[in-house]
């Protein structure tokens, strides 16, 4: 399924209802936050992080099946599992991470955004890595000699 803005809080907002997840508790990540930010006008998927203990407190309680996210670039393999279409993945302090709220729901900021995207290293980021291009000179040393390499494969991609 294809989310836009609209159809993607409703979804978040309707399955943390039926689970009794408080929106504060939920960061959209990812696909959702670039599309929150106008920079793609859809996704494929919706992508949260909950923290640890609210993660396992949903797995105990409904019984989920909770699954190892292999390794992708820079990330270690990470915990998660899929409620009514959305991914949820496991973090160790939610409410230590930067964020802006929407809806009362955690929203990453760009600058970790892009992070996040640079980390995973995938050619279907390219796009939204040159989106964020405003916020390049954030980024740390190593942060910045993966994005040259990867801009390397953005450019040779689109001539």
């Amino acid at each position: 399924m294809s989310y836009n803005r609209r159809t993607l809080f409703g979804k978040l907002s309707q399955v943390c209802q039926q689970y009794g997840i408080e929106r504060h508790h939920v960061e959209l990540i990812g696909g959702g936050a670039a599309l929150f930010y106008r920079i793609r006008e859809t996704t494929g998927d919706i992508d949260v992080s909950i923290d640890g203990v609210i993660y396992d407190r949903l797995v105990e309680e409904y019984n989920l099946e909770s699954r190892l996210l292999p390794r992708l670039g820079i990330y270690p393999s990470i915990l998660m599992f899929t409620l009514e279409g959305i991914d949820f993945h496991r973090v160790d302090d939610l409410f230590g991470l930067n964020c802006r709220f929407h809806r009362q729901f955690r929203i990453q900021t760009k600058v970790e955004l892009l992070r996040y995207k640079l980390g995973m290293g995938r050619d279907k980021d390219l796009a939204d890595i040159k989106a964020l291009e405003a916020f390049w000179n954030e980024l740390d040393t190593f942060e910045t000699k993966r994005l040259t390499n990867l801009m390397g494969k953005y450019h040779a991609s689109i001539i």
